[in-house]
């Protein structure tokens, strides 16, 4: 991971809400994450962008037989995804600098980051994740149709 400049969150406020984040997390998305990932099979790749603690949709990739690699910001959040889901791979340290560990994937998903980043760092992460997809890959990110600037309070 890139290294940290006087305790700076990179994050971006995350940290200091993980264990709140954790006790709400809902199930809203499932379905439409489970629909497009029924095109994945056994053995593939899928890296997460923002992978949090990994609910609600980790362990469904993980029973298909996926081979499940995860990035996220917050460090309480990377551990409780290992915690949960052993057979994953997870890093702490953000889009923005990830490496997406040096590898070609099957998939990226990246749900609720995406658009909460500057735009700016949207393009240059989207860019990113493009050029890590191996052909025929596929994507799947959130983000609200209009341009906003979104103040996520939690």
């Amino acid at each position: 991971m890139a290294s940290q400049r006087n305790n700076e969150d990179i994050s971006h406020g995350w940290e200091a809400i993980a264990q709140d984040f954790i006790s709400s997390r809902s199930s809203i998305g499932l379905a439409t994450i489970e629909n497009w990932g029924k095109s994945l099979a056994s053995g593939q790749v899928l890296l997460d962008v923002g992978c949090g603690f990994g609910d609600p949709y980790t362990q469904y990739f993980i029973d298909k037989g996926v081979n499940v690699y995860g990035i996220d910001a917050s460090k309480t959040l990377v551990q409780e995804y290992k915690r949960r889901f052993p057979e994953a791979i997870a890093k702490y340290e953000p889009a923005e600098t990830s490496p997406f560990f040096n590898k070609k994937f099957d998939a990226i998903l990246s749900v609720g980051l995406i658009f909460l980043l500057p735009h700016s760092t949207q393009i240059s992460v989207l860019r990113k994740m493009a050029v890590t997809l191996k052909d025929r890959g596929n994507l799947l990110f959130s983000s609200p149709y209009q341009m906003v600037d979104w103040d996520d309070i939690y």
